[in-house]
């Protein structure tokens, strides 16, 4: 693909451009995909265990040895892979965004300008007084926060397709938020390789990378759907319960309230996912909505009384 691309960058030709934007998309696509198998599997070539005869053996195939020649040849071969992907897939990315740079950080000051204007209309029309405006007012001030939405989609509209592929899922002001995805999975499959199987240092680290990137991800809520926050909120939150009941049951392995938590924590994702899916939160909203206008409109009755 990348060899297409670059024959057909070499021509003018409006369907060269074409096969070329595909090529690039393809690629991107394609790493996208692979990113995360191709990292486990090369970090788990040092990931090993050790026997009760001291002989350490590979956790993926018990039947290599750490220690044998075998184990020493391909060595540089999944060193080489772990630069290729864990950390070769984020500096693509990095590449990528700083190419387009200047456009990037224009769409991120618009669309920043657009979520503060949009912010201060909102709160104006709660506003009891509507902040010393008159609704004509708001209501053209809010046109043109429509008008700036507008403006800011079709602007990245036009950014080239794999620049697309990467920002596309996120609002602008966090366009850089793939790479932090890549490192966030990067980290979670790869510290883990340098501590030894299922101790509570390993454990440890998992936690804390959980908790970083959790805490990342509540801050930024990068997704422009809300329902994909959310999502990836309960997911990162299910992984950080999974490890903290990794570690209380390595201090109390009969537990069986343990078991019945981790069949829960793989069971609530999918539940939720579907739950917004159809819209069940978005209904759960707008009846929460409707039960405060309720309870607004009855205290208003009171004080008229």
């Amino acid at each position: 693909l990348l060899l297409i691309n670059k024959i057909a960058d070499r021509f003018a030709f409006k369907a060269s451009r074409a096969i070329a934007d595909f090529c690039k998309s393809a690629c991107f696509f394609i790493l996208f995909l692979v990113y995360n198998s191709c990292s486990a599997a090369s970090f788990a070539f040092f990931m090993c265990d050790i026997l009760p005869d001291e002989l350490r053996v590979l956790i993926a195939d018990y039947s290599l040895s750490c220690d044998a020649p075998e184990w020493q040849t391909w060595f540089w071969y999944a060193g080489g892979m772990i630069l290729a992907y864990p950390i070769g897939t984020p500096l693509i990315y990095i590449a990528v965004l700083w190419g387009h740079r200047d456009e990037l950080f224009r769409l991120q000051r618009l669309d920043m300008e657009q979520q503060d204007k949009a912010r201060r209309v909102a709160k104006r029309w709660k506003a009891k007084h509507l902040g010393g405006f008159t609704k004509a007012q708001l209501r053209r001030e809010q046109a043109r926060v429509d008008q700036m939405l507008e403006d800011l989609n079709k602007a990245r509209a036009l950014l080239p397709p794999f620049v697309k592929k990467l920002t596309q899922p996120y609002e602008m002001r966090c366009f850089y938020y793939q790479v932090i995805e890549c490192l966030r999975q990067g980290l979670t499959v790869g510290l883990p390789a340098f501590f030894e199987t299922g101790s509570p240092m390993q454990l440890t680290v998992g936690l804390v990378v959980s908790l970083v990137f959790l805490c990342i991800q509540v801050r930024l809520s990068p997704f422009l759907d809300d329902n994909d926050d959310f999502l990836m909120l309960v997911c990162q939150v299910e992984v950080f319960l999974a490890l903290v009941s990794a570690l209380v049951l390595q201090a109390d392995p009969e537990n069986a309230l343990i078991g019945y938590m981790l069949i829960s924590f793989i069971i609530a994702p999918l539940v939720l996912a579907i739950s917004a899916e159809w819209g069940v939160f978005a209904a759960l909203g707008r009846l929460w909505e409707k039960h405060r206008e309720r309870k607004k409109a009855k205290k208003q009755e009171a004080r008229k009384k």
